[in-house]
């Protein structure tokens, strides 16, 4: 859904699966969660493992400042009723506003799909702008390309796209179009360029786990449109959510509700940076046997 210059992305509970909503929500600046309120349905959905708890909750730690709750349910002929909606905020779907875009920043681009049969990415601007006849490179890879053309959500071709558009690109290369992939993000390259690492310093809160989050945890690393398998191989400190103070220095694990310090390292190289550096890169979401176990930022790169 398009409201102008501000991208809206709606999240049916009942039917959602995580990748789609990760990839979406990636691209998308608010969000409505329709919640379905059928006696039964409803509790059960604020229960531990609950799809409405658990999507709320990464829809706040992961993009949203703005989120639109509506409920509905359906009847013997399945069809969905609104009952009413809740606002988290005083406005209202007519009052979305844009956030501020990074339009001066260095240049981010996430790639959210990729052609195989032609150099083409569709992506979202998340910091700086882009014009035909750039000279990028495409992260993780580093591999070198030129912007033939560029198109804006319409599809029709524009001069250049800004911070907060979702484009699609045209790339010339020597690079073989089959080993880009979403999650990789097209940066300039210069000091203000992304440099892909694997091993990270994160501060995450843990959801409601039945099982700690200790050393040697393994889970799958989500980020903008990227899912990578990785490693906790460090627990650095727990740590109080109010005032972030330290609690204690290298704790043996983390249990449900807790927020510590970890350190994580992801199989291979990942295009992902500090929070401080650029939010939509920045912030993260581990799974692990089909559960998210916790969400929070990358603060700083190691390695």
């Amino acid at each position: 859904m398009d409201l102008g210059s501000v991208k809206v992305v709606v999240y049916f509970v009942l039917f959602l699966n995580y990748i789609f909503m990760n990839t979406g929500a990636s691209q998308a600046d608010a969000a409505i969660l329709v919640v379905n309120s059928t006696r039964g349905e409803f509790e059960t959905g604020f229960e531990n493992g609950g799809q409405t708890r658990e999507h709320a909750m990464l829809l706040r730690s992961l993009v949203f400042t703005f989120l639109k709750v509506i409920l509905f349910y359906l009847d013997k002929y399945f069809k969905a009723i609104i009952l009413a909606y809740y606002d988290d905020m005083a406005f209202t779907l007519d009052s979305f506003t844009a956030p501020q875009r990074m339009s001066d920043g260095p240049l981010r681009i996430v790639v959210n799909d990729a052609t195989t049969n032609q150099l083409s990415l569709s992506g979202k601007i998340e910091s700086g702008e882009v014009e035909a006849g750039d000279k990028v490179y495409i992260m993780p890879n580093a591999d070198a390309a030129i912007i033939k053309a560029c198109s804006n959500d319409d599809g029709g071709s524009v001069e250049s796209c800004i911070a907060g558009d979702q484009t699609l690109l045209t790339l010339s290369g020597t690079f073989e179009p089959d080993t880009i992939h979403a999650g990789h993000v097209i940066v300039r390259g210069g000091q203000d360029t992304l440099l892909p690492g694997r091993r990270y310093t994160a501060r995450v809160v843990v959801f409601d786990v039945t099982v700690p989050i200790m050393k040697g945890t393994k889970a799958e690393l989500y980020c903008h449109s990227l899912c990578e398998p990785c490693t906790v191989i460090k627990l650095i400190s727990s740590i109080n959510k109010a005032n972030g103070k330290v609690l204690k220095e290298r704790p043996r694990c983390l249990t449900k509700s807790m927020s510590g310090l970890v350190e994580i390292e992801t199989d291979y190289e990942v295009a992902i940076e500090p929070y401080t550096n650029c939010r939509a890169l920045g912030r993260i979401t581990l799974r692990a046997g089909g559960q998210t176990i916790a969400a929070g930022i990358i603060e700083k790169k190691i390695t």
